[in-house]
């Protein structure tokens, strides 16, 4: 398989906070594949051989309602290790184009939030669940904060360490696809995330999710 570049057009504040989102996913996605673990990837860009789409018994869960890119990456992973590699090429992108309202966007997030409690792979369990420690931890300990100013420090701290640690990260590949100018949207999407991340990894999961007109099955639905 090979996974290649998917950008976002953006206009205003919203959408260029989306899009710097996006594209740190993206860029997230690009670094686990060139460990050969990957573990994300998007139908609007992406090749893959017929050959080894049909050596997969049911490559794209078809039960599932969303998500069926990553679902035949997992599997693909699965049967042919290190064979998925990054397209890093600015002519290789695919642009996309951002949510125009806050609940359509709240909305796409819970949509891809929903599909977690499908993953059986080791890597993106390990992702999503480092990544939902830190920020909930970061948000908790922001609002102990306000009670014991002892615990700023603490937060300050960790929050600091992790936005020197994204920005470098961010930076580097956003020179290569000439995406510095949504840096500039670093900070607040950082604040940001840290009140999303929690909400959408638990909203996923137990909250009611439309795409394309259907309702999705969350845990909720799944136990009745």
């Amino acid at each position: 398989m090979i996974i290649a570049p998917v950008l976002m057009e953006a206009n205003n504040w919203f959408e260029k906070m989306q899009a710097l989102d996006f594209f740190s996913l993206m860029a997230s996605g690009a670094g686990a594949s060139g460990i050969n673990r990957p573990i994300m990837n998007n139908a609007a860009n992406l090749a893959f051989s017929k050959e080894a789409y049909l050596s997969i018994n049911d490559p794209t869960n078809h039960k599932i309602s969303s998500g069926d890119d990553v679902f035949f990456l997992l599997k693909l992973k699965k049967r042919y290790p290190k064979k998925t590699l990054f397209l890093k090429s600015e002519n290789a992108i695919v642009y996309t184009k951002a949510k125009k309202s806050i609940s359509s966007f709240i909305n796409q997030r819970k949509r891809w939030a929903s599909k977690s409690k499908h993953y059986r792979d080791f890597d993106i369990i390990y992702t999503a669940i480092t990544v939902l420690s830190i920020n909930l931890f970061l948000l908790l300990a922001l609002i102990f904060a306000i009670f014991l100013k002892q615990i700023l420090f603490v937060f300050l701290t960790i929050f600091v360490l992790k936005l020197i640690f994204d920005f470098v990260f961010l930076y580097k590949t956003a020179s290569v696809f000439k995406q510095k100018n949504i840096l500039w949207y670093f900070l607040p999407v950082q604040l940001a995330n840290l009140f999303f991340i929690p909400y959408f990894a638990f909203a996923g999961l137990f909250t009611k999710v439309k795409w394309k007109g259907k309702q999705l099955l969350n845990l909720m639905t799944l136990a009745k």
